[in-house]
């Protein structure tokens, strides 16, 4: 099974062997697709945060290129759909990715409703230090503004969850 750590530092596994991608810019697409999940990727957008000082052409390119390098890796070809225009993670349960964990284990709905000492401790645990702490690559500025952002959402996510926690560890 495919592993994938964005919490602390981004990591990819199969089969607890590293992964490593062949540039950096094909880490920050998957880091997007996974950031953004549930949600659908626009590929404008994602190839202009990516490739922001290359033309609208050459960008779409890019990004063509770093999808099927990513499909490449055992374990994503299935799960990262790519449309016309969009790109979608699809049976994220196919992969180990430490961030979708987080999101289950923090929504409400989740485990009926039920939150314990255990519950708690597991997101803590997940969360570590924060979400990507010590990303390796050089973003461009606009996908630095973007994954900073991504990181304020996630931060005030954990201390929703924590606040909503309170009366359970009473």
């Amino acid at each position: 099974m495919l592993k994938i750590r964005l919490f602390d530092t981004f990591s990819l596994f199969t089969d607890n062997s590293p992964l490593h991608m062949p540039y950096k810019q094909v880490e920050q697409v998957l880091i997007y697709i996974l950031l953004s999940y549930p949600e659908r990727v626009d590929k404008d957008v994602l190839s202009e945060l990516v490739w922001p000082d290359r033309p609208p052409g050459t960008s779409r390119r890019n990004l063509r290129h770093a999808v099927f390098t990513l499909r490449s890796i055992p374990g994503l070809k299935d799960i990262i759909i790519s449309g016309k225009n969009q790109l979608s993670l699809e049976s994220p349960e196919k992969i180990d990715c430490d961030y979708i964990n987080f999101l289950k284990l923090i929504d409400p709905g989740s485990c009926n409703g039920a939150i314990n000492s255990d519950r708690i401790r597991m997101v803590i645990d997940i969360y570590g230090s924060g979400l990507l702490e010590s990303f390796g690559a050089e973003p461009s500025a606009e996908f630095g503004f973007w994954l900073h952002n991504k990181k304020r959402i996630c931060a005030n996510s954990l201390y929703k969850f924590l606040f909503a926690s309170i009366p359970y560890l009473c």
